[in-house]
Formats: structure tokens, sequence, C-alpha cells
């Protein structure tokens, strides 16, 4: 039987754990980390006047499990006279401030949007008049004025904080509804083995003792959003392999994994793009960033004891 722990994110850290027991004939099916969350607050409050955006509507959002952002987009539902008065911004519990409404929309009333960086037009040339009926789904679709895509790569965990203020006299209203959605980046891992040698039969090799391994693992980033940043692939060989010196490569696939890596975690072969190293019975593997739709691999033989 093979086991393997998929760990969840820690900050930008992107970490897999691999432990397997079978060494022949050896492939894990991908595992697809996605997640579509939505959180929502309807505690709805007064809009008030506020110059300089000393008084505030602040909702918070809070996602109780560990993963790392691929999309967000932010619905909001409110009634107002003369929308050009609000300013709207959503903070991500990493700190990170994005600008969703800045003070458009002049002479029309209400907000009934869904921010989302694939909407078909920029907030700033909504100039229609919202309803304030139920939601979701929202009534309108618009690209905010700062792109949410600044929280892709970010961990979810933790506290968003959505802040509305009326920058304008004489105007006011009332905050309705929010909701966050979130999607989860997604990442398919994949380690398979193929004999290549057993000292005996060069057709059907077996594994028997002294017999070559070759193990690749595969990581790819799935997610049509944001690139996979800090990537680290932790693998733990089985008691029953030994791994052979200086045998480690890495690259984009498992065919053409040539990049030679020394067994060691330091020096210029670490950034090359990837880097890899060995210790004690346990290789590790790192990537600064995976775009969407690319991969990396590490390649690395074994003996069988």
């Amino acid at each position: 039987m093979n086991r393997n722990n998929f760990l969840s994110c820690n900050g930008k850290i992107f970490q897999i754990l691999l432990i397997f027991s079978v060494f022949f004939g050896l492939f894990m099916p991908s595992a697809h980390a996605q997640l579509i969350g939505q959180f929502t607050t309807t505690t709805t409050g007064a809009i008030t006047d506020s110059t300089n955006c000393a008084v505030t509507v602040t909702r918070t959002f809070t996602v109780p499990t560990s993963f790392i952002i691929g999309d967000v987009d932010f619905g909001v539902l409110l009634s107002h006279t003369f929308r050009s008065d609000l300013r709207i911004s959503l903070r991500s519990p990493g700190g990170t401030t994005v600008q969703l409404l800045l003070n458009t929309g002049t002479g029309v009333d209400n907000l009934n949007v869904l921010f989302n960086d694939e909407g078909a037009a920029a907030i700033a040339t909504h100039t229609t008049v919202d309803t304030v009926g139920a939601v979701p789904p929202y009534q309108r679709n618009f690209i905010p004025n700062s792109p949410l895509s600044a929280f892709d790569g970010q961990n979810a965990l933790g506290t968003w904080t959505m802040v509305i203020c009326d920058s304008v006299a004489v105007d006011v209203g009332t905050f309705r509804r929010a909701d966050l959605f979130i999607t989860a980046q997604q990442v398919s891992v994949t380690k398979t083995s193929a004999i290549i040698s057993d000292g005996i039969s060069t057709a059907d090799p077996k594994a028997i003792p002294g017999a070559t391994l070759r193990y690749c693992i595969l990581v790819t980033n799935t997610a049509g959003g944001g690139t996979m940043t800090n990537i680290v692939e932790v693998d733990a060989l089985p008691a029953n392999v030994t791994f052979v010196p200086n045998s480690i490569a890495s690259g984009t696939s498992c065919a053409g994994a040539a990049t030679v890596e020394d067994d060691n975690a330091a020096g210029t072969d670490e950034i090359d793009p990837f880097g890899a190293s060995f210790s004690g019975s346990t290789v590790t593997a790192t990537a600064t960033s995976v775009a969407p739709g690319t991969s990396f691999a590490t390649v690395f033989l074994a003996t069988v004891n």
C-alpha cells in the first residue's frame, strides 16, 4: 500500500509530503486541492456621511481553513443615493488591501455588484441604478478599482475585513449584505516509479535486491488563476530502498528532467530554476514559482535492498 499526506500551506509556502512504502509499479493518482468557499455577512448597518472616512461600516469574514488562494470574488449589496460618495475596500488576513470601489458612479443609486477580475467592464463604467433585490446571484459583474488578483497565492486562513465609508456629505444609505467567494489554488501531484535494471533481465527487470528504480515526482499547478510560490516538496524513501548518490535531476516534466542537482541544499543549482537535495532518507525539492498550467519534476534513483 502507499500513503500520502497532502499538507495545506503556511503563508505562501506550499508543502507536499509524500511517503511511500511500495517501490514497484507505483502510481499515486493526482491529488487536487480545490475549494470554493462562500463567506457571508447579512448584518445591516447605516452608511453615514464621514469626511475622510472617519466613520465606516466594517464587517469581517472568518475563513477557518488553511489553503492557497487561486481566485477571489466579492459581492456587495447596499442602498445609497449617489453611489459615487462611497469607498469600499477588502483586506486579507495577510494585510493586503484591495480597493473595490473608489468614488465612482456619479448621479446613480445603490450597489448590487459582484466584484470580479473577469467582469465585463470596469466598475468606473457602471452608470446604471442598481436594484436592492435578493442576492446572490448579484445583479451585475464588474472589475474592481484594483485587481482582486493581489490576493492570489496568499493563504486564505484568518479574518478578512470589508470597509465601507461615505466620503461625501449629504447622501446616506444602508449596507445590506456582502459575500466573499474564494477558490483555492489547485495542484496535481503524482509520483511514479520504474524498474530500469535488475542485473539479470533487460527486457523485463524485476524489483529484486540490487535492482535500480527511477522515481519521478511531478507537481503541476492546474489552477487557472495565480502562480504557486515557494513550493517545498518532501519525499521520504521507504526502508527497503537505498538512495543512489548524485542521481537527482529536475525539469518541467518527468521525461525532460535533465538538470543535474547535487545532494546538498546549497549552491547555484538550487535556483536553476528548481532545487533538490537528499538528507537521511528524504529527498527535498523546491521551486520558487510555478505558473498556472506548468509543472516541475524531480527525478532520482534508488536501489532495492
